[in-house]
């Protein structure tokens, strides 16, 4: 099962894997114009595919009860497997993919939410959010331009 427990001490995993995704975004956003010419909607799109798979295949694993890399992690680090399965969400589902893409744990929530037979709040969601955020970044250029 995929979730976090509450507390302050995830917070470090999470700005851990928040920084490693954004630099991770920013040498390949870089590598693709400048090594390769291609612009940078291209690769922006590639950015966003590549970590909603990457966002999908983790989170996979982390949530099967038989997995094997949660119970040998909890097994090195003398810890409970739920524990184990929160500092990855955070470390990797959240911080890694979530600063590497703009949009990975967007996309994931949605497949949770259809996967759980929550119909409304995924067209809630999947059609509210871009909505939503797109009028808010028109509404704050509109204020602050």
């Amino acid at each position: 099962m995929l979730g976090y427990r509450s507390g302050v001490w995830l917070l470090p995993w999470f700005v851990v894997g928040g920084a490693v995704g954004a630099l991770s975004r920013f040498l390949v956003l870089e590598l693709c114009s400048r090594r390769f010419g291609w612009p940078a909607w291209a690769t922006l799109i590639g950015v966003n595919v590549l970590g909603s798979f990457a966002i999908g295949c983790a989170a996979a694993e982390i949530a099967s009860p038989g997995s094997a890399w949660v119970a040998r992690l909890a097994e090195l680090a003398a810890a409970d497997p739920a524990s184990v399965r929160s500092v990855l969400s955070a470390l990797i589902l959240t911080g890694l993919c979530g600063g590497f893409t703009t949009f990975s744990s967007y996309e994931l929530h949605g497949y949770v939410l259809l996967r759980g037979r929550r119909h409304q709040l995924f067209l809630l969601q999947f059609l509210g959010t871009p909505l939503l955020a797109f009028s808010a970044a028109a509404l704050g250029w509109g204020l602050f331009a």
